[in-house]
């Protein structure tokens, strides 16, 4: 880019000594106009101009193109100034003049850029700034692409975008603050209590575990009983849609009730695994209890009653026992 400026310059400056040398000499006889030399000191001034953009580096493809536009159509007018025509200046004086307003704008539209880059870095130490980088970019891309009245745009609405992020955040910190610190002063002064209180939860928790695992399974198994009571009673009304009022046709009848179907068996499905696990829950309950129990002795613990065995009757019994047989078998007869 330097390269290219500097090649502009050096023609344009030969441009400028070949066309006075030319007005001085070979045609001597026609002095310049008021007109031309006052075109030609507006040249000087927008290369001037150009000069300055170029050493505060500031992009200058634009204005160059506009210089060395005014720069041809000098050299044609002069042209026809030398052969005695009519020449008009007002276009090289307006595209001479428009170089030194962007110079102006261009340099103000830097000046403010580079204080609200410093103020967007500075901000964005303490302040998240990522929703409005896009903005951020577009800002520094208007520059670079030499759309100086955008970029003092830009900056402005970048400062009340910013603005609004700072305000925001800080009112959100502030706030967070304010809660931590009011939880903070709450726990420290009543952490007994709230000891207290978490223990004794704990506790009704582990005694009452069972008890809540047991209910929570007994309103699922009412939920699914519910369910399927109402499955059935759409299928009623489906069936009488069907036989009855002949409001659904055969396919709709046949598509329903296999999905009705399904739904049935899957509730079928759930009913007996939750009941196995409230019984469960129960058979652990009464297995805990059966354990803390007192050990009773070997027969005792038995259900069945232990029977002692007959003592054997000694022989002189039984011979009573048959003598008072024969005696009663006599008395018969």
């Amino acid at each position: 880019m330097r390269k290219k400026v500097i090649i502009s310059s050096v023609l344009f400056l030969a441009l400028v000594l070949t066309l006075l040398t030319l007005t001085n000499t070979s045609v001597a006889l026609v002095a310049p106009s008021n007109e031309s030399q006052l075109a030609i000191t507006n040249l000087e001034s927008a290369q001037n101009c150009l000069s300055e953009m170029q050493t505060r580096e500031i992009p200058i493809q634009r204005v160059d193109a506009s210089l060395q536009e005014a720069t041809q159509i000098y050299s044609a007018q002069i042209a026809l100034e030398n052969l005695g025509k009519k020449a008009d200046y007002t276009t090289v004086n307006n595209l001479a003049s428009q170089v030194c307003e962007i110079n102006k704008i261009a340099i103000e539209a830097q000046d403010q850029l580079q204080i609200f880059v410093e103020a967007y870095r500075e901000a964005s130490l303490s302040t998240n700034l990522s929703e409005m980088e896009a903005e951020y970019q577009d800002t520094l891309r208007s520059f670079d692409e030499e759309r100086f009245e955008d970029t003092i745009q830009l900056v402005n609405q970048g400062y009340l975008t910013l603005s609004e992020i700072q305000a925001s955040q800080t009112a959100a910190r502030l706030f967070a603050e304010t809660v931590g610190r009011g939880i903070k002063n709450f726990l420290r002064n009543n952490w007994v209590w709230l000891s207290v209180a978490t223990v004794v939860v704990i506790l009704l928790l582990i005694i009452f575990w069972k008890t809540l695992r047991r209910a929570r399974y007994r309103l699922k198994l009412y939920k699914l009983s519910n369910q399927k009571s109402a499955l059935y009673g759409l299928i009623k009304k489906l069936q009488a849609g069907y036989f009855t009022n002949k409001t659904i046709s055969e396919t709709e009848f046949n598509v329903k009730l296999t999905r009705f179907k399904e739904m049935i068996r899957d509730i079928d499905r759930q009913i007996p695994m939750i009941k196995e696990q409230i019984l469960r829950i129960e058979r652990g309950s009464s297995l805990r209890a059966t354990s803390s129990a007192p050990v009773k002795s070997k027969y005792a613990s038995s259900s069945v009653e232990v029977r002692e065995k007959p003592r054997r009757r000694s022989r002189k019994a039984h011979r009573k026992t048959r003598t008072n047989r024969a005696k009663s078998a006599k008395k018969k007869r």
